[in-house]
């Protein structure tokens, strides 16, 4: 128990570093969470060396708690380059985003094609958790990599890497298909800002907040019997309300590890909406 509870304020702390982010990551942002997420490591290495975990706790440490933390460094140094290598003009920047994707594309389907262990993972099978997330079941018959001959075996057990990998290439496809589209949809919303700027309504929540709400309307079909995709229901939003909202797929992401309540803005409508009509009555 008392493992668990540091390594959810470890999440934790993650998660409100995240939160204090502008959705549209600046280099600085990016530089500040990628050195908090390396010492964050550091201190797992030192306690995990000081510790003694029973076996389940030690498959949840390499299977969910340390990919986790090194998922997002991958996720966060891939942005950090990608941004210091961007030529902002914007026909140039959507062909850089369409390669990236492409190659995260082929780079997917080989892993599908080849590797048993990614299939089993998001497959969420758990019969083997023993052997690929306890230390010292290395097993050379699979045909590993190099990097597993240079690892630390007290603080990996190779697989950990891989769902690591694999959680990064998740985030990192949804950045690109985010930013992909928010770069198409740039020209069209310019050009319509003028137009509604006189009758502009000011959203006065949290980009957050407006995010979640967008997220609710679409996986209860509120909008368009979800045939319509979110990212169109986001830019409705962006233009009506003047405000951008930038890679909602990883504030999404980020609202589902909250510590509290993950749904804290729909509590709220709910919770003053129901204070006014006791007012009322």
């Amino acid at each position: 128990m008392k493992h668990q509870t540091y390594f959810n304020s470890l999440l934790t702390s993650i998660q409100n570093q995240e939160e204090s982010l502008n959705l549209l990551l600046h280099s600085q942002d990016i530089v500040q969470i990628i050195n908090n997420l390396q010492l964050i490591l550091y201190q797992l290495s030192a306690y995990l060396l000081n510790s003694t975990l029973t076996l389940e706790e030690e498959i949840y440490f390499f299977k969910v708690l340390k990919p986790t933390i090194l998922g997002k460094l991958i996720y966060y140094n891939k942005i950090y380059r990608l941004e210091s290598s961007l030529n902002r003009q914007m026909h140039l920047e959507k062909k850089f985003f369409s390669k990236k994707l492409t190659q995260l594309k082929n780079q997917s389907k080989k892993y599908i094609r080849k590797s048993s262990f990614y299939k089993y993972y998001i497959n969420n099978r758990t019969d083997k958790d023993h052997l690929y997330f306890s230390r010292g079941n290395i097993d050379l018959k699979e045909g590993l990599s190099s990097v597993a001959f240079k690892i630390d075996m007290e603080f990996s057990t190779y697989y950990d890497i891989k769902v690591a990998k694999i959680i990064a290439d998740n985030m990192f496809y949804s950045y690109l298909k985010d930013q992909l589209y928010l770069l198409e949809q740039q020209e069209v919303y310019s050009c319509k800002s003028n137009k509604v700027k006189s009758q502009t309504l000011h959203w006065s929540e949290s980009q957050n907040a407006l995010i979640e709400l967008i997220y609710a309307l679409y996986v209860t079909g509120s909008i368009g019997h979800r045939r319509i995709e979110i990212r169109k229901i986001a830019i409705v939003f962006q233009e009506l309300f003047q405000i951008p909202l930038g890679d909602i797929h990883h504030a999404f992401h980020r609202m589902k590890t909250r510590a509290k309540s993950r749904t804290c803005y729909l509590d709220k409508l709910k919770q003053e909406l129901e204070e006014y009509m006791d007012k009322d009555i």
